[in-house]
């Protein structure tokens, strides 16, 4: 079973368009260390092809062009060109922040759709989404939710999802506001029914009930509203009346808050979700992102941030970047002892790495992944080493070549993932700027780099000169 997390900001996003607080002003400055999020929303799938979307967020266009695994096939059904990854939806309340995504999802009807009785009212009453999509093909395809009974979706055979009605609030559009009816919010159980792994997903939670607790203690990961910090959160910002409690969200501090329930449960994997923007946790350096961390509890973040794990995996496995990058030192006549014994590594190269290292742990993932583009042209840096190597150093031998070889498509694939990154998160003048000064760093480094090995192997000058 797999869970990506495709959104994981309250509503608005974060930072929000027209929010200036200092969550918002900062990580649009790049003045905090903090990721940029999208509405809520996560998908469930058992083959990594078809896929179950639990809430429709306003962002879903942005969140599906940002993992691949949900783009059309090159080769889609026969005599067409278009297909949808998304097989169901699964609404979990009615929400704007929820279901409007389901508008940007019209090309691909018809959708099952997934939902209590009492949400499917809503949606065909005061905020007629249904009535408005039944234009699109053959619209939406309801699909009644029952509280506490198993269901699968039609993508999902081996996974199962059991809702349950929960405390929190009916939308500020209906009538049921602070007065919600079974039914209006739902918090659902997801289960692997081949090792009966389970996770319990409930974006919008307002009290804890004995239910609750009977569903936290039969559950591997709680995936569970983190939307606000105290229960005055908004009322100190000016931006609303209002308590978190009263507008369905239990606060993570305070007395019964979220982090008191969850210190109860130290064996469980914790995570929160649908983070609002003005909730102190988001700055990464805060001191109450810090006290969530000695909780062992995690913060979501949008699964485009999961994407670039994949650069360490590349080189961290069996046969990966490193395995073949020794494999080329020993073409070259290096024993792999003397290569990790670090014997041959310049001064001068070792503090320009360790600088390096110390500059991408101490940032943003965003400026990382910026500070990777001094590789924009590896790919064909890559392949002229292939085309001229051999006739230049007919002496190493061909396997020696498989790091570069291996690296083509790698490279390729992190290069347009970094200029992605990087065009979407630096996007006013300052963070531009900002850009141009994390690049011209790594071109330092390399320089130093560069730099230590001329004077040691082409110059031969002290302090160098007796490397071997």
């Amino acid at each position: 079973m797999i869970i990506k997390v495709l959104g994981s900001s309250a509503g608005g996003g974060f930072p929000q368009w027209n929010c200036g607080c200092k969550n918002c002003a900062g990580v649009r400055t790049g003045k905090i260390k903090a990721s940029p999020r999208t509405q809520s929303s996560i998908a469930v799938s058992e083959n990594n092809t078809d896929w179950t979307l639990l809430n429709a967020s306003p962002d879903i266009s942005k969140q599906l062009l940002q993992n691949p695994e949900f783009h059309p096939s090159s080769q889609a059904l026969p005599n067409r060109i278009r297909e949808s990854k998304i097989k169901d939806v699964i609404l979990m309340d009615a929400q704007i922040d929820h279901v409007t995504g389901l508008f940007m999802l019209r090309e691909g009807c018809p959708h099952n759709v997934y939902c209590s009785k009492e949400v499917y009212a809503e949606l065909t009453t005061v905020y007629p989404v249904f009535n408005i999509l039944s234009h699109w093909k053959e619209g939406l395809l309801y699909k009644e939710i029952v509280p506490y009974s198993k269901f699968k979706t039609s993508s999902s055979q081996n996974v199962s999802f059991q809702a349950q009605s929960i405390v929190s609030n009916a939308p500020p559009y209906s009538v049921f506001r602070d007065s919600p009816r079974e039914g209006d919010n739902l918090g659902i159980t997801i289960t692997n029914e081949l090792n009966q792994q389970s996770v319990f997903y409930a974006p919008g939670l307002g009290k804890i009930t004995e239910s609750i607790l009977e569903a936290f203690h039969k559950v591997d990961v709680f995936l569970i509203d983190g939307t606000f910090a105290t229960d005055d959160e908004m009322k100190i910002f000016g931006e609303n009346e209002r308590t978190a409690r009263e507008m369905g969200h239990l606060p993570i501090f305070g007395n019964d808050g979220m982090l008191e329930v969850l210190k109860a449960f130290p064996s469980k994997r914790k995570i929160l979700i649908h983070i609002n923007n003005t909730n102190p946790i988001l700055n990464e350096e805060s001191a109450e992102r810090k006290e969530l961390e000695m909780a062992s509890i995690e913060i979501a973040f949008d699964e485009v941030r999961r994407n670039w794990i994949q650069r360490i995996i590349d080189h961290d496995v069996v046969g990966g970047g490193i395995d073949c990058w020794l494999m080329l030192g020993k073409a070259c006549g290096l024993t792999e002892s003397k290569m990790l014994s670090f014997e041959y590594l310049l001064p001068g190269v070792k503090f320009a790495v360790d600088a390096y290292v110390n500059f991408v742990r101490n940032v943003t993932w965003q400026e990382a992944a910026c500070s990777s583009l001094t590789e924009l042209f590896a790919p064909q840096i890559h392949q002229k080493r292939l085309d001229t190597w051999p006739t230049h150093y007919k002496w190493i031998e061909q396997k020696g070549l498989t790091y570069f070889q291996k690296r083509l498509s790698e490279a390729r694939r992190d290069v347009e993932f970094g200029l992605d990154a990087t065009l979407n998160h630096f996007n006013t003048y300052d963070l531009q700027m900002k850009a141009l000064k994390i690049l011209q760093f790594k071109l330092d480094v390399l320089w130093s780099m560069s730099d230590a090995m001329y004077l040691a192997f082409v110059l031969n000058k002290p302090p160098y000169f007796c490397c071997p």
